[in-house]
């Protein structure tokens, strides 16, 4: 199957960054080292910062206030993008077929991973989301961007290395179940052919008999039985007869 390879072009689940919490306390390594400047009540306060940060944390969603009955957030954000990644990563994986056949089957899994954002396209565009819920919003479709264009990226690969010849185009989806109307730019492929390998290129139709069909009408017709059988008695009759000429002289 040649796109089990070129899922080394999608980047890791989880290889992004993850937002930082503005919450006093939450440091990137997750601890903040106590100070005794200030005197022993400063070194307390400081030390208890953490573990007041991860409380808020622990208690609000992504550490915000803001987010208190938030639909989105930048944690759910990465999480529905993770989940959907390792299912269309699978199914990406178990594309395979030949010529157009192949470019058909990765048009209908872009449409349908496009399909899975589209209504949080939509939803963005219309500008109502707010605060947490637009945050969450924002990252989630902007890595769900990321994982078409990789996407799209790796089935050129795969066109590519099997001399598929194609061009590019897209096709608006239309969100018609949302609340909110709109329509999504997804990339497609057009069938070209096959392009010419190297040794297609150097010799002709007329001299390459399986392209010009030669070798399936002689073979058809029988004829090539002969031809080879032909061969053999001419190849051993000449043998036979430069060994007589040689006796007699």
């Amino acid at each position: 199957m040649p796109f089990l390879s070129a899922l080394g072009l999608i980047s890791a689940v989880g290889g992004g960054s993850t937002p930082q919490s503005n919450v006093v306390g939450a440091s990137a390594g997750g601890s903040v080292t106590p100070t005794t400047k200030g005197g022993s009540f400063g070194g307390l306060v400081t030390g208890l910062l953490p573990s007041i940060g991860g409380l808020f944390k622990g208690l609000i969603p992504d550490g915000r206030f803001d987010c208190i009955g938030a639909s989105w957030s930048e944690s759910r954000a990465q999480s529905e993008h993770e989940n959907y990644l390792l299912q269309y990563n699978s199914r990406f994986s178990l594309i395979d077929g030949q010529g157009s056949d192949l470019v058909s089957k990765v048009n209908s899994f872009l449409k349908d991973f496009a399909m899975v954002y589209l209504e949080q396209v939509t939803y963005q565009r219309s500008g109502a989301p707010k605060d947490c819920t637009k945050r969450g919003i924002d990252l989630y479709v902007s890595l769900m961007n990321t994982s078409l264009r990789e996407y799209v990226s790796a089935a050129k690969s795969v066109f590519s290395d099997l001399r598929i010849d194609y061009s590019e185009t897209n096709i608006d989806l239309v969100d018609s179940v949302g609340k909110y109307r709109g329509e999504v730019s997804v990339p497609q492929f057009i069938y070209r052919g096959q392009r010419e390998s190297v040794i297609d290129k150097i010799i002709p139709d007329s001299l390459n008999p399986v392209r010009s069909g030669a070798l399936n009408r002689l073979s058809s017709s029988g004829i090539l039985v002969f031809a080879v059988a032909g061969t053999g008695l001419y190849w051993l009759y000449k043998k036979v007869f430069k060994r007589k000429r040689k006796s007699l002289l």
